[in-house]
């Protein structure tokens, strides 16, 4: 009798899974709602007559239990790294150039719309659908699984013959309509209405309450593979998004192959007259070579690839009020004008400030406080203002002046006539401090969370921290007192700092907020000299040796670093005990850096450990050549399962050394967890 119910339970679950994907997925159905309430109907009652034949993959299940704390977080390996974008066909020009000079030919493309929702990864085992995160700052993000399985347009069981661990990414979205619509039933029952579909579907992903989430009418396109195990290798991008629409996922089906680049105007302007026409929300479009070897050669710089880019929809227009330009203090001292506007509605967001960049901007468009100005807003960028709108008031308005002092320190103001920008020189400037503070906590820096702006200001008005160092020396006791602080909360960010010790020291580099020193540059920083100390220790010469740091970076770091207050800072940072080593966020360096320099590899076939695109992006990290062929400068060739013949035979023929992924792992003096 038991086989039987499991049995019957097994087909309705999977009659219903079909439906599910054909009505959801395909708009398709071919039942009518009542049969398919009824199949429903007739599995839960089974279900709750015989809890021991539930499974995780049911229909019934899609909805979990409320949480009752914040979300945990979950590693991406590899990254969801973020895109490069180009709002002008010029820029994409450069962008098509330069990677055809790097692939010394022309190259295939896939062009996607680029969804305006939130973008996810989703995690399966044997076909069940297991875990599902947010992209967070692209290493780790939220675990956001029960909110995920109250979307129908994701399957809880793939089709056909997945590999035994799958992950793939997507983007969350909510249509126009039943955006619309949510909107129409919020105002009904007198609540605020929500502004735009994107934070709509991203505030809906995130909500403790899974309840909450399914009544919101969420959807998802898949539009990339981030790793199988064992590795599946695809020729291209568009084979791979074939293979995944094949499994049952929700691939866009605007999306185009080209075999040339000559074609992405075609596709680009098609979709620039068309997409308002679309039901959901789009921002632009994505190009990305198609070829996998490609890939590979090209990699990526940053957090971003080489081989993919946005082109964004041209910037959204409206007027308004100048109604005062004020000044900000940056983390650097960099002074920066800024507008106060009357508030007005631009892409479904209200704007009250705009940028206004520096001194020379306002001068050279003349811009006054009182004018009629015109603001651009480009996708998720801050609205700056274009120009005024001139009228008969115009000259009668006065002129902007910067001024000659601080307003954080009363100290002067100077200009750097190297570049455009003003300055505040004082480095214990408040202003200064209270947004380097911020920084250092910032996503792209230490990744401190659950520490605001707010709660720095009421730490430095407390006199709990003075400097991003004393962080690290905090107890429950200094900050119980608090206005608002209970125990529970104290204790919580106390572990997130001390858990963020532990972090590469590319993100302390980006964390110190040194002037000219980003993510990248960090990167490249990390990657050369390995530890602080070494880049302490090294003179302008040592710097600008450094493949990507020019002068200016090379003196803006020598600055920083001999400056008395900065010393004292990175003194009590050591004293803590914070990671000052470089560690890749996904891969470990080599422990044996100088075979790899400059040596040029190729790689060909199946590895077990990891993806071709993973090792190739190992090897580049530690100073080596990828290449996609063979010739007679190659020094060796890393052969996995199923190579290509020609690629062999090419390395017999310039007698390159060929190694076996065991081989490899071993010269490389690394665990195959590298």
């Amino acid at each position: 009798m038991d086989s039987e119910i499991s049995a019957k339970a097994y087909k309705l679950r999977e009659i219903l899974s079909e439906h599910s994907y054909k009505y959801h997925v395909l708009d398709n159905p071919d039942i009518s709602d009542a049969d398919y309430d009824r199949l429903y109907k007739e599995l839960k009652d089974l279900e709750l007559n015989h809890p021991e034949i539930i499974v995780p993959e049911s229909p019934t299940q899609r909805i979990g239990e409320k949480k009752s704390r914040d979300f945990e977080s979950i590693q991406h390996n590899p990254p969801m790294m973020s895109l490069g974008n180009t709002f002008n066909k010029e820029d994409l020009d450069l962008w098509v150039e330069r990677t055809k000079r790097t692939l010394n030919s022309d190259f295939g493309i896939t062009c996607e719309l680029k969804i305006d929702g939130l973008a996810i990864s989703l995690r399966y085992e044997n076909g069940i659908f297991i875990e599902g995160s947010t992209r967070g700052n692209g290493f780790e993000g939220e675990n956001v699984t029960d909110n995920l399985r109250t979307i129908h347009t994701i399957p809880l069981k793939l089709f056909g013959n997945p590999p035994e661990t799958l992950e793939v990414r997507g983007e969350v979205y909510i249509s126009k309509k039943a955006f619309n619509e949510l909107n129409i039933q919020r105002e009904y029952d007198g609540l605020p209405t929500y502004a735009n579909p994107r934070n709509t579907a991203a505030g809906s992903v995130r909500q403790l309450d899974p309840l909450i989430t399914a009544k919101r009418p969420l959807k998802i396109f898949i539009y990339g593979l981030g790793s199988t195990i064992p590795t599946r290798r695809f020729d291209s991008h568009w084979e791979t998004l074939e293979w995944l629409r094949n499994l049952g996922f929700p691939i866009n089906e605007h999306s185009r192959y080209y075999s040339q680049t000559s074609q992405i105007n075609d596709y680009y302007f098609n979709w620039l007259d068309m997409h308002n026409k679309l039901d959901y929300e789009t921002d632009g479009i994505v190009i990305k070579v198609d070829n996998e070897d490609h890939k590979n050669i090209l990699g990526h710089t940053g957090r971003e690839p080489r081989w993919a880019i946005a082109y964004k929809w041209p910037s959204e227009f409206t007027s308004t009020k100048l109604l005062s330009i004020e000044i900000s203090v940056g983390r650097t001292g960099r002074i920066t004008p800024y507008a106060i506007l009357d508030p007005v509605s631009l892409g479904g967001v209200t704007i009250t400030h705009a940028s206004l960049h520096n001194y020379d901007y306002i001068f050279d468009r003349d811009i006054r406080s009182g004018d009629i100005v015109k603001v651009e807003r480009a996708g998720d960028v801050i609205p700056q203002i274009i120009e005024p709108i001139y009228n008969d008031e115009h000259q009668n308005l006065s002129t902007f002046s910067m001024p000659f002092n601080c307003p954080g320190c009363n100290h002067p103001i100077i200009r750097d006539p190297s570049e455009a920008s003003h300055y505040c020189i004082n480095t214990l400037c408040p202003s200064q401090k209270f947004e380097r503070i911020n920084h250092f906590l910032s996503k792209n820096a230490m990744d401190i969370q659950g520490i605001g702006q707010k709660w720095v200001k009421i730490f430095l008005e407390n006199d709990v921290i003075f400097d991003a160092a004393d962080l690290y020396f905090l107890q429950i006791e200094n900050l119980i007192d608090l206005d608002r602080m209970g125990e529970k909360l104290a204790t919580k960010m106390i572990e997130n700092i001390q858990s963020s010790k532990n972090k590469s020291l590319n993100n302390l580099l980006v964390g110190l907020g040194i002037r000219h020193v980003g993510s990248e540059i960090a990167e490249t920083l990390c990657n050369h000299f390995k530890n602080l100390d070494s880049i302490l220790e090294a003179q302008i010469d040592d710097l600008m040796v450094v493949p990507g740091i020019g002068s200016k970076v090379a003196i803006s770091l020598i600055h920083f670093f001999q400056d008395e207050n900065n010393q004292k800072l990175l003194k009590k940072l050591k004293e803590c005990g914070i990671n000052t080593t470089c560690f890749n966020q996904n891969l470990e360096m080599s422990k044996n850096i100088s075979m790899f320099t400059g040596k040029i590899f190729c790689v060909t076939g199946t590895l077990e450990s990891m993806t071709r695109t993973e090792i190739s992006n190992f090897l580049k990290t530690n100073g080596a050549i990828v290449t996609s062929s063979v010739s007679k400068k190659t020094n060796y060739i890393i052969i996995g399962k199923n190579p290509s013949k020609s690629k062999v035979d090419s390395a017999e023929k310039h007698n390159t050394q060929k190694i076996s992924e065991i081989e490899f792992f071993a010269f490389s003096n690394q665990q195959k967890d590298i």
